[in-house]
């Protein structure tokens, strides 16, 4: 007997200067996260949901990144307008951006997924791993 899971194994956090006026200056990009993770759940949507409370984003905001030539998705991001401190930029801080009274950064999230099937393991395998076991 099987089971699916699907997990979150990689998350990247980028964040570069954005100006109203001329956007993104990819010369200020930095790497703000690149850590290994291990989240998981029984759904998508549940894992969604988990990332989006432990990252404080909106899930509904997420994009497919479709970077394999099969079809197949390995990742989704997601990004939107922060301040300084990393907190998500508050109508009051977008209109003073828009001003050019405060300087917002696009911080872009790349998050690695994967669908799991989990299941037992036969004994046979760890023999042939070259594992005694005790009858």
């Amino acid at each position: 007997m099987s089971d699916i899971r699907y997990a979150c194994t990689q998350v990247e956090k980028r964040a570069e200067v954005d100006s109203y006026e001329d956007g993104c200056d990819p010369t200020t990009s930095k790497c703000i996260i690149w850590e290994s993770v291990n989240f998981s759940s029984p759904t998508l949507e549940g894992l969604f949901r988990r990332l989006g409370e432990h990252y404080y984003i909106d899930i509904d905001d997420l994009w497919l990144a479709d970077d394999d030539d099969d079809g197949t998705i390995s990742r989704v991001g997601f990004n939107q307008m922060e301040t300084r401190d990393g907190y998500k930029a508050s109508e009051q801080e977008l209109a003073e951006w828009k001003e050019g009274k405060l300087t917002l950064y696009l911080c872009d999230y790349d998050f690695l997924i994967e669908k799991r099937t989990v299941e037992p393991i036969r004994q046979e395998e760890f023999s042939l791993a070259g594992l005694k076991t005790h009858s």
